[in-house]
């Protein structure tokens, strides 16, 4: 290979290099900045959280459980009242 044709190569690989090393960087701020501003725009810190529970009597098959406390039978279950 001749001399001339080696400084040809040296001449637009370092430029390359150079470019594709920056594309690098440039992608990963690119990228750093639009999960920053998703992240900021759409993310939402829950404080509180206020959980209501509810069963189901299909799901109680067990009969000493087959009760409820706000039914028509919760008078069975609360305690008596004194007079």
């Amino acid at each position: 290979m001749l001399r001339t044709s080696l400084i040809k190569t040296q001449r637009w690989l370092l430029p390359l290099l150079a470019l594709s090393l920056a594309g690098c960087g440039l992608t990963q701020s690119v990228s750093d900045g639009t999960k920053s501003a998703f992240t900021s725009v759409f993310y939402k810190k829950i404080k509180v959280l206020h959980l209501d529970f509810t069963a189901r009597e299909e799901l109680n098959t067990d009969a000493r459980e087959n009760h409820s406390f706000f039914g028509a039978g919760a008078a069975a279950y609360l305690p008596a009242q004194r007079q």
